[in-house]
């Protein structure tokens, strides 16, 4: 008997003699698609035992059936004796030679009408075809074809039956007629196909009608051959299988696994699928500009195209992890908070493509700015302090008066509301001081107090750097003076030169050699 199972491992049981198999694997087509190892007889290499073998106990006689017509006696039997000596281990059934395995007759005990037989591949394969061949006793008419995965529990795997009628009665199965056919990979049936033949039915003819001791000499299984194809699972990525020190894949198409049944490190742009008769599937490599080995697969990723794969096409989910040099991202094509990429750098492909941002530690609350120019303007700090302007938070923002340049003084250094007069001043706007543009007519460091008559406007010109002469002739003399400047100006830090110019002014002074000095 042979049949083809597209079916991954298997287990068998005769409800007369049961055959179990302990490893199995996942339901697969079997077609030769793709890479597929070459198919093995994985039965001789196979761990097989049972529960019930002649002469184990003793000495017993049984009897080889010949020729016989039904309705009348036997005529001289051939009986023999199985002992020690002359014994039919289970392992004959597996060996390739012409011996056998057998079990006792029932003349030894009703219970011989169950056997089990178990063999164990060891590891999953995905299994073509069973054959056993039986030696000098008849096929059994009933058994079941069983599979396992842990040794304890079994599931069937396929019915067979001496009639279509012991298929319902026996089993609760409606029979399958004529060859057995299936309608998906993992159908258990019932199937009466390979039971129909000499010497079964004869066999159970016997059983009907046992009469006499002689009988029961008669009754007993053997197996000559049991031959089990089938070849490692690799899911369609390996040609090859080779036995270090147990049969282990080699696989291709940037797959890893015992059965290459996962993408390897680095290679999940695509989820992992099983090689096909059309389509390889192979695994492809992350995107993730030489800056992480490895990476996952995110189905949301996929969905929402926010991956970009080694073709710069959104494509796929593959996320990196552990992006190096502070890179982060999807595919490390950003900076980790606190970095930014400059606009000069061209994506992160490059060496330490991330610099630090320079946020105020004064004006800023964090040290965290835009990542790149897909944002906003690199480096631009995020979280400015109230009052605090600019790339890196160092000046006052519009409304606010102070000078946070001005690292000598603390109280100048502060950004403090302007608190202009809504109708005396024209903007929000004010000078370092905190002085504002007053509308004509008004007057005071808030433009807050009317003054009648007055229609000048005060002009006012912020001056960065003066000369010590200037400042000296306006100011008569260096009084009042911090480090040599008068109120208002500094000179630079220790170890810091300007040839021309030897005190700053912090403030923005209302100053003009031809301005009119509001009296």
């Amino acid at each position: 008997m042979s049949h083809l199972f597209c079916i991954s491992a298997y287990s068998f049981s005769f409800v007369l003699i049961r055959l179990l198999v302990l490893v199995t694997s996942h339901v697969l087509l079997f077609c030769f698609s793709g890479l597929f190892p070459a198919v093995l007889n994985l039965a001789t290499m196979a761990d097989i035992t049972t529960n019930a073998t002649c002469g184990t106990n003793g000495p017993e006689m049984f009897c080889k059936l010949v020729e016989h017509v039904p309705g009348q006696p036997v005529r001289n039997p051939q009986c023999q004796i199985c002992n020690q000596q002359e014994h039919h281990p289970i392992e004959y059934a597996i060996d390739g030679t012409n011996r056998w395995w057998q079990s006792p007759s029932i003349m030894n005990g009703m219970e011989y009408h169950y056997v089990t037989v178990t063999l164990d591949l060891k590891q999953v394969f995905q299994v073509a075809y069973v054959i056993i061949k039986a030696a000098n006793s008849p096929r059994p008419g009933n058994w079941i074809l069983e599979r396992s995965i842990d040794g304890v529990t079994f599931e069937p795997w396929q019915y067979y039956a001496i009639t279509d009628t012991e298929c319902l009665t026996r089993f609760n199965i409606n029979p399958r007629t004529g060859p057995p056919s299936y309608t998906r990979d993992d159908e258990v049936i019932c199937t009466s196909f390979y039971s129909k033949v000499h010497p079964i039915t004869f066999f159970f003819f016997l059983r009907k009608n046992i009469l006499g001791n002689i009988y029961l000499f008669l009754y007993y299984y053997s197996i000559k051959d049991i031959s089990v194809g089938g070849m490692c699972i690799c899911y369609g990525h390996a040609k090859a299988c080779p036995l270090n020190p147990k049969f282990s894949c080699e696989c291709e198409h940037n797959t890893c696994g015992e059965s290459c049944d996962h993408c390897c490190p680095g290679y999940h742009q695509q989820p992992w699928m099983a090689g096909t008769f059309l389509t390889r599937h192979v695994c492809e490599k992350c995107n993730c500009n030489n800056k992480a080995e490895e990476c996952y697969f995110n189905q949301t990723v996929a969905d929402l195209s926010l991956s970009l794969d080694t073709h710069s096409q959104y494509r796929g989910g593959g996320v990196c992890i552990g992006c190096r040099d502070n890179t982060a991202g999807i595919n490390c094509q950003s900076c980790v908070p606190g970095y930014y990429r400059p606009r000069e750098v061209c994506g992160t492909d490059t060496d330490d493509p991330c610099v630090p941002c320079s946020c105020d530690p004064h004006g800023s609350i964090s040290q965290t700015c835009v990542a790149d120019e897909s944002q906003a303007s690199p480096g631009q700090c995020l979280r400015c302090r109230q009052g605090y302007d600019g790339v890196t938070c160092d000046s006052c923002a519009e409304g606010y008066y102070g000078d946070p340049n001005c690292w000598w003084d603390a109280e100048l250094q502060e950004c403090m509301p302007c608190r202009c007069s809504p109708y005396g001043s024209i903007s929000q706007r004010c000078d370092t001081e905190g002085r504002c543009i007053c509308r004509p007519g008004f007057m005071g460091r808030r433009c807050d107090l009317r003054r009648l008559g007055y229609e000048r406007r005060e002009t006012r010109r912020p001056i960065e750097r003066v000369p010590l002469e200037a400042v000296q002739q306006r100011w008569g003399g260096t009084s009042r003076t911090t480090g040599g400047c008068p109120r208002g100006a500094y000179r630079p830090q220790t170890g810091v030169t300007h040839p021309e110019y030897d005190c700053f002014f912090c403030l923005v002074l209302f100053l003009e050699q031809n301005s009119k000095t509001v009296k």
